[in-house]
Parts: C-alpha cells; sequence; structure tokens
C-alpha cells in the first residue's frame, strides 16, 4: 500500500473517531455547548474548550464549587 492510501486510511479513521466520540458526548445527559469551541459535563465536574479541560471556563459554566473541585483533582495528579 503506498503512503498517500495509508494517509487517506489514517485520517478517516481519525474523522470516524471524532464523530463517534462527538455522538457518544451528544447523547449524555446534561452535556451541554455554551458556545463555539466549549463543551461541559456537568456529571463529570468540567468544562474543556480548544486547549483541553480548563478550571476557568468550568468555573464560568459550573460554578465556582465544581472549579474548586477540578482544581484539587489536578493537584492531587487524580483523574481530572
Amino acid at each position: 500500500m503506498n503512503a498517500g492510501r495509508r494517509g487517506i486510511i489514517f485520517l478517516a479513521g481519525v474523522l470516524i473517531s471524532a464523530a463517534v466520540a462527538a455522538g457518544e458526548a451528544s447523547h449524555r445527559p446534561g452535556v451541554f455547548w455554551p458556545h463555539a469551541g466549549v463543551v461541559c459535563d456537568p456529571s463529570a465536574g468540567f468544562c474543556a474548550g480548544t486547549g483541553g479541560m480548563s478550571p476557568w471556563l468550568t468555573g464560568r459554566y459550573l460554578g465556582q464549587a465544581a472549579r474548586d473541585a477540578l482544581e484539587e483533582r489536578s493537584v492531587r495528579g487524580g483523574r481530572v
């Protein structure tokens, strides 16, 4: 298989994976998108932007308690 074809197959796999992940998130109760580029999951306790999970966005859309909990998990080295 030539390199060009492998690249196309790889890209297709990435796009399919992203579509599946987006579909799963959109079916999860409570998940919302307050504006373009930001997704929030209140049951998981975080919001994420283009740079990943964000304490600032979490505080803005889920409240200070959620922000504090997210920061505490990251300080402890736990799964954020």
